[in-house]
């Protein structure tokens, strides 16, 4: 099946149902060529898929599967203080069926003037909120946070660590403070940018 010369999910969705419903599901080496119809062939999101079980799935809200999405999130001086009590979002959910895989990131002080303070607060992205897996290496806010002028920190994935439905299905990646207080001071200029790398993986489960 090829794609569609002006993009309808809805059409494709029916087109596929009906493949389904006349021929039966389809085995592996069809899938990925059926897959390849709810791709759009501009943008290269996913509207749908067919899920290992032959049935038609909703894709992704947030990002096409399988391929390196990239985003810039801002977090303002008071959310910065508030990263032990309430974790910022940097990814949003996927969706049901799907895992956030984070690649990497960087992260960037913006100094306006009144630099942070901390004690033992150091930072890591993690799956939903700040009781989730941690899926980054440890940042360490000490010589970076607390300086006054512009820094970066680059950020790596964790090592290797098997991980459940429930803590990886259909979670956000957020910013948390793993330290045993919020950070003091800073001011309204003085900012934390974070370009996130990440890639939307369907389960199959």
């Amino acid at each position: 099946m090829a794609y569609f010369a002006n993009f309808n999910p809805a059409r494709v969705a029916r087109a596929l149902l009906q493949r389904i419903g006349r021929y039966g599901h389809p085995d592996a080496k069809e899938i990925a060529t059926l897959s390849r119809a709810l791709i759009h062939p501009d943008t290269g999101e996913v509207a749908a898929y067919i899920g290992t079980d032959g049935r038609l799935k909703a894709g992704p809200t947030n990002g096409s599967i399988g391929s390196s999405e990239q985003l810039v999130v801002t977090l303002t001086n008071s959310e910065v203080k508030a990263l032990r009590a309430t974790p910022k979002t940097l990814v949003a959910a996927p969706g049901a069926g799907y895992v956030l895989e984070f690649i990497g990131a960087e992260i960037f002080l913006d100094y306006g003037g009144t630099a942070y303070t901390e004690s033992a607060d150091n930072l890591a992205i993690r799956y939903a909120d700040g009781s989730g897996a941690i899926v980054s290496e440890a940042i360490e806010t000490t010589g970076f946070i607390d300086q006054t002028v512009d820094q970066l920190i680059p950020v790596k994935a964790a090592t290797s660590a098997t991980l459940t439905k429930t803590a990886s299905d259909n979670k956000a990646l957020v910013l948390h403070n793993t330290g045993d207080g919020e950070i003091g001071a800073g001011n309204a200029a003085t900012v934390l940018r974070v370009s996130i790398a990440y890639r939307i993986h369907a389960a199959g489960w």
